[in-house]
């Protein structure tokens, strides 16, 4: 029988092959792939290992780097403790013992009630502001006392009987300074402590502060508590004299301070005007908070028990309307307000169990004002101290300014021929300028600058007068009056900074005008002769009012007074007055 006759014989179909020629390839793909995918499992591992490997070496790199740091960190420690052991050998001392004692060890009585406020209430000194500086807290020593800060007065108490802790001097403070350093640490001076290993670096911070820094000095009017927060750099090297070191707090809730060093007296007043500022804007805040916590407790404690249950229903309803309206505290960086915050966050009238509970939230408010409160109080304090220091340096830049504005009269007075001169026995002309002035009283910056250049045209007057050059002498008077003027500029410039620092909302056309301001104050003051130092002055500024008025990378009115502040901080009048007068 054939196929043909025989109808239950299969014939292979040709779409049949197709289908398992298909299979095979389906099969071989897969084959390849696999293959594919060993290769690239393979090539993984072993990158993975590499990585692993070269992860292992960081790892270990990392772990002989952090030993290393550590035994640099302990052998540190140690021998910060011997320094400090041998600092604290000398409170033992007679001579120490009779005239101070640790901090620690004072007794609280009827008028301290803790040791802070004994603290707070000894009259300032340099020995009282470099501890806190300087010091740690439990080092701490304070002059001992019979009655009322009788017997020994803390004026006279050497910094040599301080204890010195390494890590509260920053290496940028000594290199600042130029104070010697020497280390036991195989000359490693990266970290704090390794600046003030030896003995020798310890003893040449005291001394720093004990031979090179004055307080706040009087400037030729009575002063009888001259001011220790405000320490004027003296008798150190030229580019270092009349800057400032002021103390600022390490934190808001703290009584550590650290140094800040303040190139001029300007840039003081602008810290402290700034601070006034901020703290004025936290007492009426504080002031407001004060008065909505108050508000809330007084609604709060009108819910009572017996009250009618519709007359409750309202209350709380209004109280927790209250409740939504909670003071926001911002900016805080304090305990207290921390803490303060912190509690009207978790005040609710309902308590933990869900049922309305009006006295516990009563309690919370009371805790909030307790500690803003407390806050309020060390802001008051903290203002009072500000207060009185922006108000002695303005004292002191008033008295400076005004000198330099009188000796730039007086310079162009003995020009002329006026009553600023007179004869001598030879007959030459002699300023009488040094004689109504003392420049040396002149001892911040910047004022001192223009001091010490005048120190120089003085003598050099005082010299010509002796040889009868009279011409000579009068051409040096003028460059007097020359140098006089630039500072006239600089307050000009100085005086702009300060209101441009301490306001915002300044619009692109007031700003302008300011530098139009500036322009010409640099070109009234100018002196013939010395016509380069004021154009120079003229063209910065220029150069300032042009940008502020193109105003090329549309800025706004902040962005622009920031730009204005930083173009006028950046303009050097001792370079100007150095190349052109």
């Amino acid at each position: 029988m054939t196929p043909l006759t025989n109808p239950n014989m299969k014939i292979p179909s040709k779409s049949s092959e197709t289908v398992h020629q298909k299979l095979r390839r389906q099969r071989d793909n897969m084959a390849g792939r696999i293959e594919s995918l060993t290769e690239q499992i393979k090539e993984a591992r072993a990158i993975s290992k590499r990585h692993l490997e070269a992860g292992r070496e960081e790892l270990h790199a990392k772990k002989e780097l952090l030993i290393e740091q550590l035994t640099e960190k302990r052998r540190l420690i140690i021998i910060t403790r011997r320094q400090l052991a041998r600092q604290l050998e000398t409170l033992s001392r007679k001579d120490v013992v009779q005239n101070q004692r640790r901090r620690r060890d004072i007794k609280e009585d009827f008028f301290f009630a803790s040791k802070d406020e004994y603290w707070e209430r000894m009259p300032r000194s340099l020995f009282k502001t470099f501890q806190e500086m300087h010091c740690a807290r439990r080092y701490w020593t304070v002059p001992k006392r019979e009655g009322d800060w009788g017997g020994v007065d803390a004026h006279q108490l050497p910094l040599a009987h301080t204890v010195v802790d390494p890590s509260r001097v920053s290496p940028d403070f000594l290199e600042h300074f130029d104070i010697p350093e020497k280390s036991l640490l195989n000359g490693k001076m990266d970290d704090v402590q390794a600046h003030l290993t030896a003995q020798d670096s310890v003893d040449s911070v005291k001394a720093f502060y004990q031979d090179h820094v004055q307080p706040l000095p009087d400037f030729g009017y009575e002063s009888k508590n001259p001011n220790f927060r405000i320490l004027a750099v003296k008798d150190h090297s030229p580019e270092h004299d009349g800057e400032i070191i002021h103390p600022r707090r390490k934190s808001r809730s703290s009584l550590l301070k650290e140094p800040a060093i303040f190139r001029d007296a300007y840039s003081l007043r602008r810290k402290t005007e700034h601070m006034g500022k901020g703290y004025s804007a936290e007492r009426t805040a504080l002031f407001r908070a004060l008065n909505i916590v108050k508000e809330l407790h007084a609604k709060l404690g009108a819910i009572r028990a017996d009250d009618a249950p519709r007359e409750k229903a309202e209350k709380r309803e209004e109280a927790e309307r209250s409740l939504g309206q909670k003071p926001v505290l911002s900016r805080v960086r304090d305990n207290d307000k921390a803490e303060a915050r912190e509690t009207l966050e978790t005040i609710d009238l309902t308590d933990s169990r869900g049922q309305v509970n009006p006295p516990a939230a009563m309690a919370k408010l009371v805790k909030v004002r307790d500690r803003l409160s407390t806050r309020g109080k060390s802001v008051r304090r903290i203002t009072d101290i500000t207060d009185k220091d922006k108000e002695q340096l303005k004292e002191v830049i008033r008295y400076c300014e005004d000198s330099l504005l009188h000796l730039a009269e007086a310079f162009k007075s003995f020009h002329d021929g006026g009553s600023f001169a007179h004869r001598n026995e030879e007959g030459g002309l002699v300023p009488a300028i040094r004689l109504d002035l003392g420049l040396k009283q002149l001892r911040l910056r910047p004022f001192r600058f223009y001091a010490a250049k005048l120190e120089d045209i003085d003598a050099a007057m005082y010299r010509l007068s002796r040889e009868g050059k009279t011409d000579e002498q009068r051409r040096e008077s003028l460059k007097g009056h020359a140098v006089c003027q630039v500072f006239k500029v600089q307050k000009a410039f100085e005086d702009c900074l300060a209101e441009v620092s301490l306001k915002n909302g300044f619009t692109q056309e007031q700003l302008v005008a300011k530098a139009r301001t500036l322009y010409r104050a640099a070109k009234h003051n100018s002196v013939e002769g010395y016509e380069t130092a004021f154009d120079h002055l003229m063209e910065i500024v220029d150069v300032i009012g042009q940008h502020l008025k193109d105003n090329p990378y549309n800025y706004d009115g902040e962005t622009l007074r920031l730009t204005f502040k930083e173009y006028l901080k950046s303009v050097d009048f001792q370079a100007v007055v150095a190349e052109a007068v």
